[in-house]
């Protein structure tokens, strides 16, 4: 019988995704049950403008992506392109929705 080894070792792609999934699945299913409420037999057309949002984050991170590894990622992007006061929002919106997540996160742990 062989023996079987686990890796114990995850690189930064594998644990970033992890993370993501965990995330996108536990927000989904957190927010279905308030909208199916709210809206009915139109949930899914209510989905639909959360789709097309979640779509164009998604294109400018796979563009943040493409532009090389650097450490600060969007908000680095957006100083050097479009200066101080722009990348300071950019800064604390997403500081302000890593924070609004975990609320999210914790709403969805404490309902279930």
């Amino acid at each position: 019988m062989s023996e079987i080894r686990f890796s114990r070792g995850l690189g930064l792609r594998q644990v970033i995704a992890r993370g993501a999934g965990v995330m996108v699945v536990v927000t989904t299913l957190v927010l279905m049950g308030d909208v199916i409420a709210a809206t009915g037999p139109l949930a899914p057309l209510a989905f639909l403008p959360a789709l097309l949002l979640l779509a164009l984050n998604l294109l400018g991170y796979v563009e943040l992506a493409l532009r090389g590894p650097r450490r600060g990622g969007a908000y680095v992007l957006v100083e050097e392109a479009e200066g101080g006061a722009l990348g300071f929002l950019t800064g604390w919106a997403l500081t302000l929705s890593g924070l609004g997540l975990c609320g999210l996160l914790a709403y969805g742990f404490g309902a279930q």
